[in-house]
Order: C-alpha cells, then structure tokens, then sequence
C-alpha cells in the first residue's frame, strides 16, 4: 500500500529485516540507551525481560559505544596525520595543481595552517610570490639542497 501526503510518497517494506538494519544504523548510542530503558519502564510486570534478552541488548549497547570511539579515534588519527604530512613538506620543494585554474604551482613550503579537514601549504615560488595550496593538491615533493 502506497500512500501519499502532499508531495511526499510513503511507501512501507516488506522485509521486516530491511527496516531494522536501517533503523539500527541510524541509532546512536543515546538512542540506543533511551529505548533500553523505556522497554525495560513499561514491561509487562508478569513477562519482564529474559535474563539473555537483557544481557545480549547491553552488549549491542556496549558494541555500538566502542564502534564510535572507535570511529572517533581514527578520525583523530588521520587530522593527526595530515598534520605530520604537511609539516613534513616545510623547507621542501612542493609542487601542486591549482584547482580552480589547473596551472602547477611549485615553490618552497615555508608555513602550514590547520583550520579545516585539508591543511594549508604557504608557498614561495622562484619569482617570489606566495602561494597557497591545499595538502591534498599536492602532486610531488623534493628536498632542497
């Protein structure tokens, strides 16, 4: 059955295993716990939850806190290591795309800015500009002698 409101379509699964994988990809550790503790607030008082029900849902709960550490940590890691790259490149000659002209631009990496996901190289070119390049533009990287 397919029903419709306005301009929005709602149509229902017929795999019940369809809905809850999507409904527990979208639940966060909070609303995990929330709808735990509801459940376990309004069970029948002569049927309360089995001994293996309750124990299998607190380690689901416990698996999806240490899946977003998890993803925590790595997100840590890798705005670490995009740091420790383009301090690498500092004192080197950097050569990178221009992304909005295409043109190479190639200078000496002389400071790094860490404000968003892309570290910023600031770059002094043979004719004396500065330049500045996304991390990410970068296509090669020498040492000066």
């Amino acid at each position: 059955m397919v029903g419709t409101i306005g301009s929005t379509t709602h149509t229902p699964t017929t795999d019940p295993a369809t809905a809850v994988t999507k409904a527990t990809q979208s639940l966060g550790k909070d609303e995990f716990l929330k709808l735990l503790l509801t459940e376990l607030r309004y069970q029948d008082a002569l049927d309360p939850m089995k001994d293996k029900e309750f124990i299998a849902q607190m380690a689901q709960f416990s698996s999806v806190e240490q899946m977003v550490n998890l993803t925590n940590s790595f997100t840590a890691f890798a705005a670490e290591s995009k740091r420790g790259a383009a301090l690498d490149l500092l004192g080197k000659r950097v050569t990178s795309i221009d992304a909005n002209t295409g043109e190479e631009i190639s200078g000496i990496a002389t400071s790094a800015k860490f404000e968003k996901n892309d570290p910023e190289l600031r770059l002094q070119t043979e004719a004396g500009l500065t330049k500045v390049v996304k991390l990410s533009s970068v296509t090669s990287a020498e040492t000066v002698s």
